[in-house]
This record gives C-alpha cells, sequence and structure tokens, in this order.
C-alpha cells in the first residue's frame, strides 16, 4: 500500500507519518517546462511564430547561469571541450590494401594541409577576425552545454557560390521557427528572448534576424546555417542534454557555498562565555554609608573601573594565539546551610561547529553526481576518490576511454560543416580532415608525458 499520496499540486500527504508536505517549485523548474508557440512581433516585417526554449523562453540563458556558478561543473565541461579540440586540425588521405586474411585494410597517411585550404582555415577572407581554429572552440562549447551547434555560413559576394566563413551562432541567441512538413526550414536570432528583457526592450527596438536552413546547391543561399544536435532526448524541436537530469545537484551545491560564506560574515564566533554578577565590583558598605547622590554615583564608577579592569584582564589572559589553551581558575563561596552559591565569576568554553559536516558531505555527493552526469571519470575531473588521487595509469586509461566512447559523434557533428566548404568550394577529393590527438606517454619514454597521436580521429 502506497504510504504517499499526491493531494495537489507539489502537495503530499504521508500516511505513516499523518503530515501533509508542501514543495515550492524553483523558477528552474518552471523554465525546464516544455515550450510552446508563440507569435513575436518585430520592429520591421511580419510577426514571427516561434516555438519558445522552456516555459519562459529563456531555458538556455538559466542553465548558461546555474553552471556558471558551480564549483566543478564549468572545468568539467571545459575539459570535455579541449579535449574534443584536442592538437588542431590534420590532413590525411586514405587507401586500402589486401591484409594477410584476405581482407582490405583501411591505411591512413597524413599529408600537407593544402595552401588554399590554410588560407581558408586561418580565416584570411573571414569578416569577423576569427578563423575555423576559433569555430571549433565555440562548437565544442556550444555541444557540450546545450548537445546543439548552430553554425551559420557565408558565401563571396563576387560569385554567390563558394562559402567564405563560417560562424557559430550561440544557442542562447536561437530560436527554432514552426515546423513546416515535419522540419524546421527557419529559425530566428536576437538578444532579447526572454519575457524579462522584452518587458525592458520595446518590441520597436527588439532586432528579429531571421536564418535559413541550408537548403542543397540548387538554391543559392548568400547565407545560411546547418543546425546539427544529439537528439537522444528532445522535446520536438531542442535537444535536451544530458547533464540536464543533475540540475537539482547542482542548485543546491550552489546553496552550500554562500551559506557557509554567509555563516562566517554573519555568524557569531564566541569562544568564551563570562558571567559575572551584576553587582560583583560594588562596595555595598562604602555605598550604604554615603549621604548624597554624588557619593554614591561616585562608588557606583568605581565599581565600573573595577569591572571594566578586570574585563581587560581576562581579555589579556585569554585573547591571541599565544594563550590559546590556557586554563582559568575562578573560586566562588558556598552557603552549605542555605545550599547556594554566592555570586561570583564563571567562565564557560563554548563550543560550536562552523563547518556542519552534514553540508559539507552533502556538497562532496553533489561533486560526485555533477561529475557522473558530465561523463567525465574521476582522474579526468581531478577529483579525489577514497581519498587520493588517481595514478599517471589511471589517468591515461581514462583518458584513452574517454576518447574512444565520446568523441565521435559531437567531432562528427564539428567536422561536418569543413565537408560542406570543402565540396562546395571544390578543395581536393581526396584530402580528409580530423582533429589531432595527443596521446599520453610514460615520463621514463617521454619526458614531456604527451606527444602527438599520428592516427586521426575523426568519427568517421
Amino acid at each position: 500500500m502506497a504510504t504517499t499520496q499526491r493531494i495537489g499540486a507539489n502537495t503530499y500527504y504521508l500516511h505513516e507519518g499523518k503530515a501533509v508536505v508542501s514543495f515550492t517549485s524553483s523558477k528552474l523548474e518552471t523554465d525546464c517546462e516544455k515550450g510552446k508557440l508563440e507569435t513575436v512581433n518585430r520592429p520591421t516585417g511580419d510577426p514571427v511564430e516561434i516555438m519558445t526554449w522552456g516555459k519562459n523562453n529563456d531555458l538556455p540563458q538559466v542553465l548558461e547561469d546555474l553552471v556558471t556558478n558551480n564549483n566543478i561543473v564549468p572545468a568539467l565541461m571545459a575539459t570535455k571541450r579541449n579535449i574534443l579540440v584536442g592538437n588542431g586540425l590534420m590532413a590525411y588521405t586514405e587507401r586500402y590494401q589486401a591484409a594477410a586474411d584476405g581482407s582490405l585494410e583501411r591505411i591512413q597517411e597524413e599529408v600537407q594541409i593544402p595552401e588554399q585550404v590554410k588560407a581558408w582555415l586561418d580565416g584570411e577572407d573571414w569578416e569577423n577576425g576569427s578563423n575555423f581554429y576559433e569555430y571549433l572552440d565555440a562548437a565544442a562549447g556550444e555541444l557540450m552545454k546545450h548537445s546543439l551547434l548552430i553554425p551559420e555560413f557565408v558565401r563571396y559576394k563576387r560569385d554567390g557560390q563558394k562559402i567564405k566563413s563560417l560562424e557559430v551562432k550561440e544557442c542562447k541567441w536561437m530560436r527554432a521557427g514552426r515546423k513546416v512538413d515535419g522540419r524546421i526550414i527557419r529559425w530566428y536570432w536576437s538578444g532579447h528572448w526572454s519575457k524579462r528583457t522584452r518587458r525592458i526592450i520595446p518590441d520597436e527596438d527588439r532586432k528579429i534576424v531571421p536564418l535559413d536552413v541550408y537548403a542543397g546547391e540548387t538554391r543559392k543561399q548568400e547565407k545560411f546555417i546547418l543546425p546539427m544536435g544529439d537528439y537522444l532526448f528532445n522535446d520536438g524541436y531542442y535537444p535536451i542534454p544530458t547533464w540536464r537530469g543533475s540540475k537539482d545537484w547542482i542548485e543546491m551545491a550552489n546553496f552550500i557555498a554562500p551559506f557557509h560564506k554567509a555563516n562566517l560574515q554573519n555568524g557569531y564566533n564566541i569562544r568564551w562565555h563570562c558571567e559575572i554578577a551584576a553587582d560583583y565590583f560594588l562596595d555595598y558598605e562604602a555605598y550604604n554609608l554615603c549621604a548624597t547622590d554624588e557619593e554614591k554615583a561616585k562608588v557606583l564608577k568605581t565599581a565600573q573601573e573595577k569591572e571594566q579592569a578586570f574585563m581587560d584582564d581576562v581579555n589579556e589572559f585569554l585573547a591571541g594565539i599565544a594563550n590559546a589553551g590556557r586554563t582559568v581558575w575562578t573560586k566562588f563561596e558556598f552557603d552549605k546551610q542555605l545550599g547556594k552559591e554566592y555570586p561570583g565569576v564563571k567562565i564557560k568554553a563554548l563550543e560550536y561547529d562552523m563547518k556542519d559536516e552534514a553540508l559539507l558531505k552533502l556538497f562532496t555527493h553533489s561533486n560526485t553526481a555533477n561529475m557522473s552526469s558530465q561523463g567525465l571519470h574521476p582522474t579526468l575531473a581531478n577529483i579525489e576518490t577514497a581519498g587520493k588521487l588517481s595514478s599517471g595509469t589511471e589517468i591515461r586509461n581514462a583518458f584513452l576511454m574517454w576518447l574512444i566512447i565520446n568523441t565521435h559523434n559531437p567531432r562528427k557533428k564539428m567536422l561536418r560543416p569543413l565537408e560542406l566548404v570543402k565540396k562546395v568550394n571544390g578543395w581536393p577529393k581526396d584530402i580528409h580532415y580530423s582533429i589531432r590527438d595527443y596521446e599520453l606517454t610514460a615520463l621514463s619514454t617521454d619526458p614531456a608525458g604527451m606527444k602527438q597521436k599520428d592516427q586521426p580521429q575523426n568519427g568517421q
């Protein structure tokens, strides 16, 4: 029999505990809800219909803010991006020869990148001052963050055919248009998609740029995009990155560090509690003999001065590093007949754990969960396991395993635009391009600890 019953939105009845529990929804949970088709007005031209990305149309921005506020996820994504980009681009040719068992063996041989191709890769004619290697960095980053890559191609105006440059459009500024016959044929770029920015920026000042999807070489598009993504999980329009399931762990981890910081900034850190009777330093005999208010005030002032002198002596005796570990002795009188103490001075040591071990353990678990969601072995994430860091052999094996399992698919998407440029621009058909990897080696055989791999790795 179920012990929990849902009785409302985010509200549950716990049978065994006889309690009703209600959870409040976070902004992130709301933003992660599926988007909807929405008509958006433009400063010029007809209104356009887009599919919002998340309920509030700002899910990419929300997820990026979530990640950048975390202590390890940005570094994990950067590590994966750096492995994907590797040591840059390499060119190779391939041929087949008969193996000893009669099968065909593919032989790949590295060749020099042709000069015309090298000039294009270096961004010789690119107007935005970038080049293909900056494209690789941006492409790998978008795939790691959003599982989506949207490159934009620009043709030369002089012939309207060859491709001049390539640029990655950031996902957070892109929205898909309504599907036509099951396909998205147009996307829209704008810096003001979310409802918050639309409240600030009036419709007449918002720039929305339509970008058509590549329609093949039969239609010469001056500019076009070629969206690619990992649609293993998706909402029908946008891919859902596999790491998004760890959003609760990331959000929770982001709360822990500010909690401890606020605790240190605003919390009290009292080491000793000194108890002094209110009239301990008052000379009652002298006070009772006073004939005027002026004489009484003088006796009271003398008591205050004695109390302050005593407090100064205690601070001097206990405060500071040199006085750490000192023992304090006090005396007090006890009335045996009445069975009670006479007022005196008491100094008590206070203990308070500022670390909050429960939160620190939870923080450790959140790091482990976030590392797992990124698909990185602890050795590559540079996180201690079982109280120790990994050996060189473990790091090398984890690195090679990640290369084998996780680089094929994203690199194929990253290099697909280059294959299209190769075809359209008429580069040599027999020369192929791939990502060059580093290979970790033993220090005994290679003082640098790594070398370049000669074997291409491009996911083909």
